[in-house]
């Protein structure tokens, strides 16, 4: 498939592009043979280095008349017109520079940024010579034979009528290139020469970079951010060997390490040749995938936290099967009521123990497919901490802790679903019990601010480091055991109460100074008048 390049490249038509310091951006192969310098010759050059030109018959300097014009295509954002150039061009060969006079029409049109600011001209140059000496021809012949001017010059306007339409069609050509490369719709660039100079630019690959204003500049200058991720050596690798680079969900960061931002891109460096197949620049195409890769790496994540909630599952279930087979021993060899009642005990606990997990399951199921529904009605929030201290009393019990709880809104009313809301409450409880160690100390306090009832449960118990701060309330987050997380869990409490807070119109968050350091809940809701 030809990309842009190629069609300029290809077009038979010259044309040249120029930055305000009349530097040679862009050229093509026309110009190439109408100049009869290559493309590495010309590009990073002044146009006037190359070509100071010299004096008009008239006393007038050539390149004074070509500069005024293309002035006034950067002064004004209007295309300028010269119709004819006189211009002496010298040429190098065996016997020595050899200097000949060339006539050129050109026609100079701005180029714009997405600003809407000219920062080059496009110039498109057609060779005129053998038509203005055709005109001298003609006047020299009229002298001579005495014919009218009307049959001198009918095959003169024949050759102004091709003209014409030539330079139509590059319009046309260039209105479509232009187009082209605008709605590729990956980021696509075209560097030139070693120093890989920016000379065309599409929107896409601004809108990576978050940053225009590139044609005319080298890629190290234009994004210093990408030193030291590769991509210049790279570049310098291409250009020299020649091989092409194909790059896949490789991470750049835009804006430097500390606080920039981080995208991912697939990408291809394929060289540019020119007719002799020596490389003269680098044509940049890819699209941005960091979409693609969050979603992946989302996924792998998921499927990291479902392998370890199914050990997990598999070792909370496995837990009680050793001490209900105690007690069906004890059961089976001692007719002792004492023994029965104590392994009655035993198998009633574990049992227990294993419905709340199911429950767990049950519910978190439910939630997850939408299926549970609420009924709220006014209910004191201290009836519904007093319901679940009494379903959470024997872990902390058993462990020793200290259980402190401040009303400081006696008779606040919410409206909620009791069961619900008692079970939200009583997860943070739990998980306060369960990661604070033997002796540790529980708070829960109520309050009422503004609008809001706010119920907080803290504890001086391991805490949570910054990693996994921000996932708590993640489903089976909490499944993930390190080694300052031992007692491990299912992970699924604390995302059944965060979705039961939003179910009753409030927010459940979560907050920790680091490993060590305890944690504190903070459930709001909105309080009845």
């Amino acid at each position: 498939m030809l990309t842009y390049d190629d069609l300029f490249q290809r077009s038979p038509n010259a044309y040249m592009v120029l930055d305000r310091e009349f530097r040679y951006l862009e050229a093509n192969r026309a110009y190439e043979q109408l100049t009869g310098l290559s493309r590495a010759e010309l590009l990073g050059r002044g146009l006037f280095d190359l070509f100071p030109g010299a004096d008009n018959e008239d006393g007038t300097s050539q390149a004074a008349v070509l500069r005024a014009s293309l002035e006034r295509a950067f002064a004004t954002g209007e295309r300028d017109v010269l119709a004819l150039i006189p211009y002496a061009i010298t040429t190098d060969t065996p016997d020595g520079p050899v200097v000949a006079m060339r006539y050129w029409s050109a026609t100079h049109t701005p180029l714009r940024d997405t600003e809407g600011q000219v920062y080059a001209v496009l110039q498109h140059t057609t060779d005129v010579t053998d038509l203005q000496r055709l005109r001298e021809e003609v006047r020299l012949t009229r002298a001579a034979t005495g014919l009218t001017i009307e049959q001198l010059q009918e095959g003169v306007l024949s050759r102004a009528a091709a003209v014409q339409q030539r330079v139509q069609a590059l319009s046309a050509e260039h209105r479509f290139l232009t187009d082209l490369f605008e709605q590729a719709p990956g980021f696509v660039a075209v560097l030139r020469g070693p120093r890989h100079i920016y000379t065309l630019v599409n929107e896409a690959y601004e809108r990576l970079a978050d940053r225009s204003g590139f044609v005319g500049l080298e890629v190290r200058e234009a994004l210093p951010d990408l030193a030291d991720q590769g991509f210049f050596e790279l570049l310098d690798t291409v250009f020299e060997s020649g091989e092409p680079y194909v790059g896949t969900g490789v991470p750049v960061v835009f804006g430097g390490a500390d606080g920039g931002v981080t995208r991912f891109v697939d990408f291809v460096y394929q060289p540019i040749r020119d007719a002799a197949g020596k490389v003269e620049g680098i044509f940049v195409q890819g699209s941005d995938v960091t979409d693609r890769h969050v979603a992946l790496d989302a996924l792998r994540a998921a499927d990291r936290q479902k392998d370890q909630f199914l050990a997990t599952l598999a070792h909370e279930l496995r837990n009680p099967l050793s001490p209900i087979s105690m007690a069906a021993e004890l059961l089976r060899r001692s007719p002792d009521p004492a023994t029965v009642a104590r392994a009655a005990e035993i198998v009633g606990r574990q049992a227990e123990h294993m419905r709340h997990l199911v429950e767990d399951l049950v519910d978190v199921s439910r939630v997850t497919r939408g299926l549970v529904t609420i009924e709220p009605r006014p209910i004191p929030l201290a009836t519904i901490v007093a319901a679940a201290v009494e379903q959470t009393a024997p872990a902390a019990e058993q462990r020793g802790h200290r259980l402190d709880i401040d009303d400081a809104a006696p008779g606040l009313v919410v409206d909620a679903d009791a069961v619900r809301l008692t079970q939200v409450v009583a997860n943070l409880l739990s998980n306060a019990a369960k990661y604070t160690p033997p002796g540790g100390h529980i708070q829960l306090s109520i309050a009422r601010e503004g609008n809001e009832a706010v119920l907080r449960v803290r504890d001086n118990g391991i805490g949570m480091d910054a990693a996994l701060l921000p996932r708590v309330f993640e489903l089976f987050a909490q499944a993930e055991v390190t080694p300052a997380r031992r007692v491990g869990g299912l992970g699924v409490g604390l995302a059944l109460a965060l979705s039961m807070a939003r179910m009753h119109g409030g927010s459940l968050q979560a907050f920790s100074d680091g490993l060590g350091k305890g944690s504190l809940f903070e459930l709001r809701l909105p309080a009845s008048a």
